[in-house]
C-alpha cells in the first residue's frame, strides 16, 4: 500500500509514503487521464493511514502544465489532503507555468501559506523543511 505508479503517453507519476511524508514525482504533461489516476491513488494512499499531521512533497522538476480539467481535479485533491491531515507541503518546480498552476490550485483550495517559502532546489531540502515543520507542530501541541 506504500507506492503507486502510472504512465500514459504524455507523462507519468510515482507516489510513495515514508516517515509522515507523501512524495509525488510527476513527469511530463498532466492531462485528465493521468491526473484522474493520480488523484485516485493519492486518495487511496492518504486514506490508508490515519495520521493527525503529515506532509506532502511534490517533485515537479520534469513536469509541464496541467490542462484546465486536470487543474480542477488538483484543486479538489488539495482540499481533500488538508481534510485528511496534510499540514505542510513543499515542492521542487522548474517550470514557471507549473509553479503558477500549483500556486493557483493551493489558493483555490484555501491554502494561504506563502508558496515561495516552500519551493526548493532539491528534494533533501524540501523534505527537511517538511520534517522541521511537522516536528515544530508536534512539539507545540504537547
Amino acid at each position: 500500500m506504500g507506492e503507486f505508479t502510472f504512465k500514459d503517453k504524455h507523462g507519468d507519476y510515482h507516489l510513495s509514503y515514508s516517515d509522515r511524508v507523501v512524495t509525488a514525482k510527476l513527469n511530463g504533461a498532466l492531462g485528465s487521464i493521468l491526473t484522474r489516476n493520480f488523484c485516485r491513488d493519492m486518495r487511496i494512499l492518504i486514506n490508508h493511514f490515519n495520521l493527525p499531521a503529515w506532509g506532502y512533497f511534490g517533485d515537479l522538476s520534469h513536469s509541464e502544465a496541467e490542462t484546465p480539467q486536470a487543474q480542477k481535479m488538483m484543486i479538489e485533491l488539495h482540499g481533500h489532503m488538508m481534510n485528511r491531515g496534510c499540514v505542510v507541503d513543499a515542492y521542487v518546480v522548474n517550470n514557471p507555468l507549473a509553479l503558477h498552476q500549483v500556486n493557483s490550485s493551493r489558493r483555490a483550495a484555501g491554502i494561504t501559506t506563502d508558496l515561495s517559502k516552500q519551493i526548493f532546489q532539491d528534494k533533501a531540502s524540501a523534505i527537511e523543511f517538511i520534517h522541521d515543520t511537522l516536528n515544530t507542530l508536534t512539539n507545540s501541541t504537547i
